[in-house]
């Protein structure tokens, strides 16, 4: 599920799902995943009646392996916008602890009433749920004011980062390049080619992420982390506290 895909199949000209549903509407087109190395077909397709359009793959010409785009599930209707904040949820991620506000609403959802009608939102909480949002949103988008391009470094928004990665709070997707245990740190390849590092205080989630992406090196395994960058040396070095901060794109 994605909210734009390509127009043409030399992957040009991105196009939203509303603008298509305006421009084509029901006409049979092709379009194309938002992923430069996926070649999965896309169609237009809506719900809640014709108020809501997106694009979904076509089975017989499906994502390649490990597409994010194949994952993607996240629905902004469903979601407080105004109850995000990329601080607050890598806390919770990362496990972190700040001093909590109380809040009026319960599981850290937000209540709207109308009449007798009751409308739950949701707020972004999970690693899943966040990385899902940067997807379904172009990286030019703001999300409650937060750049798109500025919390995920992908394919899509590598172009943002010709000057490196800078230091704060981001997802990056990545790859496994090697270990060094007298370090407890996980050495990555990022999008664009930067090198990256995990340290891991725990000895055992250590040797868990380690083992799970050494088995997946011959594989050219994908992964995104969410971690608070800092420039050491060559490298840019997040800790990681919580195996919620990482997950393999299938």
């Amino acid at each position: 599920m994605s909210l734009e895909a390509f127009l043409y199949f030399n992957k040009t000209c991105l196009i939203s799902a509303e603008d298509a549903f305006y421009k084509f509407g029901k006409e049979t087109h092709s379009y194309f995943c938002p992923n430069k190395n996926c070649s999965a077909k896309m169609t237009l397709k809506s719900y809640d009646g014709e108020k809501k359009h997106f694009f979904a793959s076509i089975p017989s010409f499906p994502h390649v392996k490990n597409c994010v785009f194949s994952m993607t599930e996240f629905r902004k209707e469903d979601f407080n916008e105004a109850d995000f904040s990329l601080e607050n949820v890598f806390n919770k991620i990362a496990k972190i602890n700040v001093e909590s506000k109380k809040s009026k609403n319960n599981n850290n959802q937000s209540n709207y009433k109308n009449n007798s009608c009751e409308i739950v939102l949701k707020t972004i909480k999970t690693l899943n749920q966040l990385v899902s949002m940067c997807l379904t949103y172009d990286v030019t988008d703001n999300y409650n004011g937060e750049k798109i391009w500025r919390i995920l470094l992908d394919e899509r928004s590598e172009q943002f980062y010709i000057n490196g990665i800078y230091k704060g709070i981001r997802l990056i997707k990545c790859t496994y390049h090697r270990y060094d245990s007298s370090q407890n740190t996980i050495y990555l390849k990022s999008c664009g080619g930067y090198d990256i590092a995990i340290h891991i205080k725990s000895n055992e989630l250590y040797s868990t992420i380690k083992g799970i992406m050494y088995d997946s090196k011959q594989k050219k395994q994908e992964y995104i982390i969410l971690g608070n960058w800092e420039k050491q040396g060559k490298y840019m070095v997040a800790e990681v506290n919580s195996e919620k901060q990482y997950m393999m794109l299938r």
